[in-house]
């Protein structure tokens, strides 16, 4: 999220966002939205132990605060960050679909 708030200051706060997609094939889409994966997708973000509900959280060892990792709610156990591709906090911008072609050159200015 960080990287994108970055790349998006100094711009028109004001400018419609649209996505560029495949660049051997570009598209100019809409969004339809913003979701999280555990809001989008809250199955996914089951743990697989107790069935219960999985967060970003902190893993300790002996008190101390080592690294993200994610964490089931219920029966407590840990899952390092490292570990696992799917975060319950991964942020998913959803396309609307095609408005037109879009132009290659694009993702030489990126």
């Amino acid at each position: 999220m960080g990287d994108l708030i970055e790349a998006l200051e100094g711009h028109n706060r004001e400018a419609r966002v649209v996505l560029g997609t495949q660049p051997n094939d570009p598209f100019e889409c809409g969004i339809d939205g913003v979701v999280t994966r555990k809001d989008g997708d809250p199955e996914a973000m089951k743990c697989d132990d107790c069935g219960g509900t999985l967060k970003v959280g902190k893993a300790t060892f002996l008190g101390v605060e080592l690294h993200d990792a994610i964490v089931c709610d219920d029966c407590g156990t840990k899952k390092s960050l490292a570990e696992s591709d799917e975060r319950p906090d991964d942020v998913f911008i959803l396309e609307s679909g095609q408005i037109r072609y879009a132009s290659s050159k694009l993702w030489d200015a990126s």
